[in-house]
């Protein structure tokens, strides 16, 4: 591709997100400016944003200290998701390595309130097992958390709390995706990270996420005993509801004085609402309509600073100061030149499916005369939801006359616990089922064309797009898959060593479920493929195996069917950096104005 596209210039739009306030004024993020996520610094002046460290190192998350100048990052290499935490120093921008180990991921978990140990989690031992440790701001190795005797933990672990006093971690151990136990380590006097393990959540299986502390209890969201996730104290086995609003709570942020807020997930937007330290009533705050990400207080519980985008508006970092009206961004990034007004918002609909179950779809159409063509795009997961966030792509999509069909088939969350586990183990081919009503709905609608329904997806989403060419293939014209499953027994088998567990607990085990597995398999029915299809992997992918791409490619040869494959090097699963984003997406639409006659530039 040369010269600058109209596809470059929505690409070519940027965010930010993860920020984390310091008593100092000044707020630490993530942006993707500079092409590749890395860290930023804002501190109010009127110089702008400052690069807190200049890389190709793709920065996926960061954490900031409570009580000193450092930052800490967790960053990969090519798209692996080995993550390695590097200390940076706000003020001489000093690197400090505080993990070493290439070969394993660490996950940070949590300061201690002397702002200098941190809990992490890694699976250093045998790339399985996440097991706990305690490091330093100075760069010493990790020492070993001892529980119960041993430092040796099976399955995946996590220590996302530090007690007040630092006496006291929260314990997470996740046996499936919508399965946690929680327990409460009291360290040893006598022993810096040694301690007994006391279970806090009830027997019932139930998820349980964002832990604190709150006036001397542990606290969380979870959906125990209900259809919505709402707060919850733990204590003893047992659980209290303290707050809940018909709907998930999908983010839970505590001060160290006592400021609670949440967000509240209905129907795919968020509201955010917040209860002052002291206060019994909860103040609803005056959002624009949109999707907001985590929320975080300042130690000093003075400011609240979350993410938030909009469908026409990409995200930025939002913050809300004690004594402020309404919330205002702290980040202004890069827009392209668009305007809201170019930019097109979708619409909520509701799709019949095959059992009359009601399959929530957020429909976004151009201002172009119709019918127009659609892409039906599903989202991955499949424990993840469509929401109406910004995407530069669908915007490209549109601006070109493409409408964008975005379900959420069953098995999507934000719609109560039954309907997330209604698409688990065989009951897969129901939400397949649900695609086909999706498409079925489209190819209705005066203003779709129903002889051009492109089906797209990455991860689990490019499951969804084989499904649907191979069971129902008479919907589509062509189908765009990235980094997707063919193969339900070899990508449990191939994926990496810490997911497959938590995986089977979702699609079956390689135990006892292979012949459901096998049934529910796309390549098994690769025959029955009868449009185009695009196939997109990056050569590093750790959570789907690069061999499920090239199986289908195999499968495809010699078939007569129409096909690409675009293979990335330097990425692991999807396309992080701007120059593969730009050959990726382009390489697509190319192949779709080829193969589908669908509008191009």
């Amino acid at each position: 591709m040369s010269g600058f596209s109209r596809l470059d210039r929505y690409l070519s739009v940027r965010m930010a997100h993860d920020g984390h306030p310091g008593d100092d004024g000044r707020i630490v993020y993530v942006s993707n400016v500079l092409g590749v996520p890395s860290p930023w610094v804002w501190d109010g002046s009127a110089m702008g944003p400052d690069p807190l460290q200049l890389d190709e190192v793709r920065t996926s998350s960061l954490r900031r200290s409570p009580t000193t100048p450092w930052v800490v990052l967790s960053q990969d290499a090519a798209g692996t998701e080995r993550h390695q935490l590097v200390a940076v120093h706000l003020d001489t921008r000093e690197r400090r390595p505080l993990t070493e180990d290439a070969s394993a991921i660490h996950n940070f978990g949590a300061f201690f309130a002397d702002g200098e140990h941190f809990t992490v989690a890694a699976n250093r031992r045998n790339g399985r097992d996440f097991e706990l440790y305690v490091g330093h701001l100075d760069g010493r190795a990790l020492a070993p958390i001892v529980i119960d005797g041993s430092p040796n933990r099976t399955g995946m672990w996590s220590a996302p709390a530090v007690a007040p006093d630092g006496r006291a971690l929260i314990l997470v151990e996740s046996l499936a995706p919508s399965h946690q136990r929680v327990y409460r380590l009291d360290l040893d006097a006598g022993d810096e990270w040694r301690g007994q393990l006391t279970r806090l959540t009830p027997e019932e299986p139930a998820s349980y996420r964002h832990l604190a502390f709150l006036d001397g209890q542990v606290v969380a969201t979870s959906n125990w005993n209900s259809e919505w996730f709402r707060v919850v104290a733990l204590q003893d086995g047992a659980a209290s509801v303290l707050r809940e609003f018909s709907a998930d709570i999908e983010a839970l942020a505590v001060s160290a004085r006592g400021d609670v807020a949440v967000s509240v997930n209905r129907d795919g937007v968020s509201e955010v609402h917040r209860r002052p330290a002291g206060a019994r009533e909860w103040q609803p705050v005056d959002l624009t309509p949109g999707v907001v990400g985590a929320l975080r207080y300042s130690p000093d519980g003075q400011q609240l600073v979350w993410d938030h985008a909009t469908a026409t508006a990409p995200m930025e970092v939002y913050r809300h100061a004690a004594g402020d009206g309404a919330p205002r961004p702290i980040t202004r990034s890069y827009h392209a030149g668009l305007r809201e007004d170019e930019l097109v918002a979708p619409r909520l609909v509701h799709i019949e499916s095959f059992d009359g179950l009601t399959v929530p779809a957020w429909l976004y159409v151009p201002a172009t005369a119709g019918p127009v063509p659609v892409v039906v795009a599903v989202h991955g997961g499949p424990e993840s939801q469509a929401r109406p966030g910004f995407s530069a792509l669908y915007q490209y999509w549109l601006s070109l006359g493409i409408a964008v069909l975005a379900p959420n088939v069953r098995g999507s969350t934000g719609y109560g616990r039954r309907y997330e586990h209604l698409d688990d183990g065989a009951l897969r081919a129901d939400a397949i089922r649900d695609l086909d009503a999706v498409a079925a709905w489209a190819g209705a609608q005066p203003e779709l064309d129903a002889s051009r329904i492109v089906v797209y997806g990455g991860s689990y989403g490019g499951y969804m797009v084989m499904a649907g060419l191979t069971w129902f293939p008479e919907r589509f014209c062509a189908g765009v898959e990235i980094v997707g499953i063919a193969n339900l027994e070899t990508f449990l088998e191939h994926t990496s060593p810490w997911r497959r567990a938590l995986r089977e607990a979702e699609y079956g085990s390689l135990a006892h479920d292979r012949e459901t597995l096998a049934a529910l398999s796309p390549i098994h029915r690769i025959d029955q493929i009868r449009v185009p299809l695009f196939v997109g992997h990056g050569k590093n992918d750790p959570r789907v195996p690069y061999e499920e791409a090239t199986q289908v490619v195999a499968a495809l040869e010699g078939r007569g069917i129409p096909h690409e494959f675009l293979s990335m090097d330097d990425e692991g699963h999807g396309a992080v950096r701007w120059q593969n984003q730009r050959r990726l997406y382009g390489a697509i639409q190319t192949f779709l104005v080829k193969y589908a006659g669908l509008p191009g530039e």
